[in-house]
């Protein structure tokens, strides 16, 4: 399910220097990965949209995980670890609560 809670756990899991995703990339973003951690099969995750599979219709993403997404595209790397992710996360969890 994707909550911030959940990702958060999944985050905080895992090595601070583990690449947990691509930047700018609808299938390989932090989201899409804990999508497919959570046992989406082809998660998909685009702007403000998300489908567990690509042949699902793409379904409204809650708010902090919009802000997440814009502030994990508008890093100058290709990757993302997860404790940058992480990070991210947290900066955003502040502002929502």
């Amino acid at each position: 399910m994707l909550n911030i809670a959940s990702v958060e756990r999944w985050l905080s899991s895992l090595p601070d220097d583990e690449v947990v995703g691509r930047t700018r990339s609808s299938c390989q973003c932090p989201l899409a990965q804990f999508l497919r951690f959570d046992n989406a099969p082809s998660p998909v995750v685009q702007h403000c949209v998300y489908a567990r599979k690509k042949s699902n219709a793409l379904r409204p993403l809650p708010v902090w995980a919009c802000k997440f997404i814009r502030i994990i595209d508008a890093i100058e790397s290709d990757f993302v670890s997860a404790g940058e992710a992480l990070t991210f996360l947290r900066q955003i969890t502040h502002k929502v609560s």
